[in-house]
């Protein structure tokens, strides 16, 4: 299985399983919902049948007219005891069906782990290739600065074999050392950072 072919079962299985995911989400989120809007027509229900007793004692309304608001409140009592269940249930039956992606994501893992070690290679070898075009270029701009520069190094050491100076401390070292970043640095310098290095890295994946 190539590259493409690869990252596009990937993708497609790790798809899958946001969307089952997002589906027992929203089955959760209306459970809930319905979980408290029971809940609420319980208790007014429980009200209005005990009032409803009470008009029954007295004789104002029948047995039958009792007993049917009786069952419309027991009716709401077995729906909330199922709607019970099911939030019980909605996390069991998610693992149930992200093991089952898990199980298809396996089944593809030796291609994946082929795939990916060769990808993740090659990326290395790339950014290798991008830091030695980095180096050759850091030379490349030594030998323009060095043009005049050179000349600071060459004068001051003049002025040691004339007698002005007794020792030239001269170098044209300071060119890199003033720019390599420090712990305190407020400017970008020459070289990369750790830190430049991961979030060049992650850039659009990971925030910082």
């Amino acid at each position: 299985m190539n590259k493409a072919t690869v990252i596009k079962t990937y993708k497609g299985i790790f798809e899958k399983a946001e969307q089952i995911k997002e589906s027992y989400a929203s089955a959760l989120d209306k459970a809930k919902e319905e979980q408290g809007e029971l809940v609420q027509a319980i208790q007014d229900g429980e009200a209005h049948l005990h009032e409803l007793y009470k008009a029954y004692v007295l004789g104002d309304v029948s047995l039958d007219a009792y007993q049917t608001e009786q069952k419309l409140l027991q009716d709401k009592k077995d729906i909330l005891h199922v709607t019970d269940m099911k939030i019980k249930d909605i996390g069991g039956l998610l693992t149930e069906e992200l093991q089952g992606v898990l199980a298809e994501l396996r089944e593809h893992a030796p291609d994946f782990a082929k795939v990916n070690i060769k990808n993740k290679a090659d990326g290395v070898k790339k950014i290798l290739e991008a830091k030695e075009q980095y180096l050759a270029t850091l030379n490349q701009i030594q030998k323009e600065v060095g043009e005049s520069s050179k000349f600071e190094v060459m004068l001051d050491r003049l002025k040691v074999e004339v007698g002005e100076k007794d020792f030239s401390y001269a170098s044209r070292k300071a060119e890199v050392e003033t720019n390599i970043s420090t712990y305190h640095s407020i400017k970008n310098g020459l070289d990369v950072t750790p830190d430049e290095v991961m979030k060049a890295y992650f850039k659009d994946y990971y925030k910082f």
